[in-house]
């Protein structure tokens, strides 16, 4: 396969900054050249930059992103509304003071991430926070027993 013809200013030149595109998992694959200074192979389909670059170009599933306006979560293009900070939670935007529990974005100030999803503490400091059934507690004041809250002082 011959290598693929770029435009450089008004002439079209013979690329020698070529590499291959396709699926390579496939036992025939088939296989595409195209110029990576010009181009990105993005889950098996060449994408050419157009006004992006090799800088800022970035792939999400077959589809080519600007990279310094988006992030691509589970193959969707998000924008990086907290800036280069911005993170990803299943394919929602994430703050770096956030995190992520089962795909939804919580704030680990007030919530707790128990069985893949986030609880409210109520007041109860994170460090002392405990999961315990459909809820959390104060690991200070209760033991959790079989999902069930155990006040302390009722052990005697």
């Amino acid at each position: 396969m011959p290598n693929p013809i770029i435009q450089i200013a008004d002439t079209l030149v013979t690329s020698h900054n070529t590499r291959c595109c396709g699926d390579f998992s496939s036992p025939n694959p088939v296989l595409q050249p195209y110029d990576y200074f010009t181009s990105a192979c993005c889950n098996g389909v060449v994408q050419h930059f157009g006004d992006f670059n090799s800088f800022n170009a970035l792939c999400c599933n077959t589809t080519l992103l600007n990279g310094t306006e988006s992030l691509c979560c589970e193959n969707q293009a998000v924008a990086k509304i907290y800036g280069e900070e911005t993170a990803c939670c299943g394919n929602q935007p994430m703050k770096p003071t956030e995190e992520c529990c089962g795909g939804v974005v919580m704030n680990p100030a007030v919530q707790i991430c128990c069985d893949n999803g986030p609880r409210n503490l109520g007041g109860i400091p994170p460090e002392k926070a405990i999961c315990c059934g459909e809820g959390c507690v104060d690991g200070r004041d209760y033991y959790c027993c079989e999902g069930k809250q155990v006040l302390k002082t009722n052990l005697n």
